[in-house]
């Protein structure tokens, strides 16, 4: 698992919302419940957020997006609108913890 690798510090997770059409409401509120989860509470205790992926762009699955990025944000989890968005946001986030560290160290 890519989580448990030393070399990785922080996690993006991109689920696909393609498969949540099939997949029907059940396992939407089961996804969830797993991201909210594994992003606050992941065992190896990286920082992780979601970025929501999908290969068509359809109204339901705009109308989906938006309702789980207010639900996870509900759980405190951070969802981002792209991967770059994603990106900066753990950039600064380390960026602020070593600015912290060396703080600490003077």
């Amino acid at each position: 698992m890519v989580a448990a690798d030393h070399s990785i510090d922080m996690l993006i997770l991109m689920p696909h919302l393609n498969i949540a059409q099939t997949a029907g409401p059940q396992q939407v509120e089961k996804l969830i419940a797993y991201l909210s989860d594994f992003a606050r509470n992941n065992p190896f205790g990286k920082p992780a957020v979601i970025v929501f992926h999908s290969f068509l762009d359809d109204a339901w699955e705009n109308d989906l997006r938006a309702r789980l990025k207010i639900e996870l944000a509900q759980r405190g989890v951070a969802v981002y609108n792209s991967l770059s968005g994603a990106a900066r946001a753990l950039a600064k986030f380390a960026e602020y913890h070593h600015f912290l560290r060396e703080i600490a160290a003077s």
